[in-house]
């Protein structure tokens, strides 16, 4: 079945495409398809440029270094980098595209196939455009991200290209990703509209933090990516952090709030599945990656055309045809340990505003729902004597905290100050 999706996309006139999907960290399939380099037969080992699908690692190497206490993400860029007229410009604006600046950096970058480097790019930036105000809604901005580039430099003193090698790519065995090409890769083609000719396209020079979108990799180095996305990996990036990064900040789609954007990376909700992942593009090649971040389930598309199809759109057909037909694994149900003494009094139900609620005490951690939307469950950590802050969902971040009588007994709740007891109709201000 997937190879069939595989097969039938390439038929959209594109010389190769090399596409895998992830399931639980492991590649459960992968499969190429047509030529690498116009007579070569395509191989999943093949690297392709994916472009825009480097802002991801980017982010998240931002994130980690805010992780070490480098910097903050609502510091302004120009803390940090001489940004001279665009001083007001935060990280976490840059990283949300929602700072406002201009799609590209000065220069005709798609014509000339040169991007300014670092100093150059400092030196031009009075060209530079805010095209809407900050903050004002979602737009796209390659030059955002080569100054996220250069912060990364001025943060951790070195290049931003080793930087997200040693952090990003190498810890996760990303050996085949890399920003220069490497042997077997893919050429990148633009095919001839009228015939069916291949032209080779001329490739964008790649330096300085112009190499944000530059980089080589292969499919199953991005599912490798992709899984981390699902199931963070520690040492590479908290899982705290990879949820920052999964949460919307912005949405892109006004209408039907279908598509949004949270720490670079994009969102996309279809039906009652939200992915998460990012497109690229450079000349004579294209990019998708998507993963369901709930399930572990994700799937990577390169191809080596410029037009032909959206990788993008077969990776979420990938995705959703895995899901739809391989049974999600689900976890037995063990016997758990009895709650502790302070905690046990307050399991049960609680009525508030007139809506009763259920307190349990599941793998180890006090719980909170509404009766009626068990789906809507609260988990607390204890942040002191009989005070609970929500750690997950419902409140985020609020305290619960408890009453007790001269007996010891709980009778009365305050969770984000609202008060609970267990009669609906009691005299709250008793």
């Amino acid at each position: 079945m997937l190879e069939g999706l595989l097969r039938t996309a390439q038929q959209a006139r594109v010389p190769g495409v090399s596409a895998g999907v992830v399931c639980g960290g492991r590649v459960i399939w992968s499969q190429a398809v047509g030529t690498a380099d116009g007579e070569r037969r395509a191989s999943t080992d093949d690297q392709y440029q994916i472009g825009s699908i480097a802002k991801t690692l980017i982010a998240a190497s931002v994130l980690k270094l805010r992780d070490a206490g480098r910097i903050d993400l609502d510091d302004r860029v120009s803390d940090h980098v001489p940004l001279n007229g665009l001083r007001t410009l935060t990280i976490r604006q840059l990283l949300t595209h929602t700072s406002g600046i201009q799609r590209e950096p000065p220069g005709n970058v798609w014509e000339t196939g040169r991007s300014p480097i670092w100093p150059e790019l400092l030196g031009r930036l009075n060209e530079v455009e805010c095209v809407l105000g900050p903050g004002q809604r979602w737009h796209y901005s390659n030059l955002g991200f080569q100054l996220l580039g250069g912060l990364i430099e001025e943060a951790a003193d070195t290049t931003c290209q080793a930087y997200v090698t040693e952090h990003m790519c190498r810890p996760l065995g990303m050996a085949r990703t890399a920003w220069s090409q490497g042997e077997p890769a893919a050429r990148g083609f633009l095919v001839d509209p009228y015939d069916d000719t291949l032209h080779q396209q001329p490739a964008v020079a790649c330096a300085g933090t112009a190499g944000v979108g530059c980089l080589w990799s292969t499919v199953e180095d991005l599912l490798r990516w992709g899984a981390l996305l699902c199931d963070p990996e520690p040492t590479v990036l908290s899982a705290d952090s990879v949820t920052e990064m999964l949460t919307p900040h912005v949405l892109v789609d006004l209408e039907s709030w279908t598509v949004a954007w949270g720490l670079g990376v994009k969102l996309m909700r279809r039906g009652e599945r939200v992915f998460a992942g990012h497109s690229g593009e450079m000349p004579g090649f294209r990019a998708g990656l998507l993963v369901h971040p709930r399930t572990g389930v994700g799937a990577a598309v390169l191809i080596n055309a410029t037009a032909g199809f959206d990788p993008s759109d077969l990776a979420l057909r990938l995705v959703e045809t895995t899901l739809d037909s391989v049974p999600q694994p689900t976890a037995p149900w063990k016997p758990g340990t009895p709650a502790p003494e302070r905690i046990s009094s307050l399991l049960g139900r609680w009525w508030s505003e007139g809506e009763e609620f259920l307190f349990t005490y599941r793998d180890h951690a006090l719980r909170a729902c509404r009766v009626e939307r068990p789906d809507d469950t609260a988990v607390f950590a204890s942040v002191g004597d009989d005070a609970y802050r929500c750690v997950y969902g419902r409140e985020l971040g609020e305290v619960l905290r408890v009453k007790r009588d001269s007996t010891g007994a709980a009778y009365k709740l305050y969770w984000a100050t609202y008060p609970f007891t267990r009669d609906p109709v009691a005299r709250v201000l008793a």
